[in-house]
């Protein structure tokens, strides 16, 4: 253990906040959807051939999976490995129960586990990086930076 970090510590609130996750596996399917369609649009309306379209594809996905974690370890604000990890994994789940229920014969079972392997990643990697940015301090910091929830009046403007 190196003095004055800390990579683990536990608190009074172990439990598992589930709506964090709902929050978290919407703005994963949002943010993923939305990538998807945009990149469709794309590939559709562009006269060039798109020769990495599967890449894209697969990056704005781990991205959705990102902000996905992101929001739920904001909302959890605390264990935000865990809750973010959790949003990866029951993401990775739904892909892999989709691809089981639509016979999709074009992944194989060792790439199924490879893409639950790094969503789950992606959801934790999100999950630390909001869990840190909803801590109070920087939120006051950020607010009394930008002005943010003050209201101006005619002089503050002037």
């Amino acid at each position: 253990m190196i003095k004055g970090f800390t990579f683990l510590s536990w608190n009074q609130s172990r439990h598992l906040k589930v709506s964090a996750i709902f929050q978290g596996l919407a703005w994963a399917v949002g943010i993923s959807l939305s990538i998807c369609f945009a990149l469709v649009l794309w590939a559709m309306l562009s006269p060039a051939k798109t020769y990495y379209f599967p890449a894209l594809l697969g990056s704005g996905v781990l991205l959705g999976v990102f902000a996905g974690g992101l929001a739920a370890g904001a909302a959890a604000k605390n264990s935000g490995w865990f809750h973010g990890g959790l949003v990866g994994f029951c993401y990775g789940l739904i892909f892999l129960l989709l691809a089981f229920l639509g016979e999709l014969e074009l992944f194989g079972s060792l790439d199924l586990a490879g893409r639950l392997g790094l969503s789950t990643l992606s959801g934790l990697a999100g999950g630390v990086v909001g869990v840190n940015l909803s801590v109070p301090a920087i939120n006051r910091k950020f607010n009394q930076k930008f002005a943010l929830g003050k209201k101006f009046s005619r002089q503050a403007i002037r």
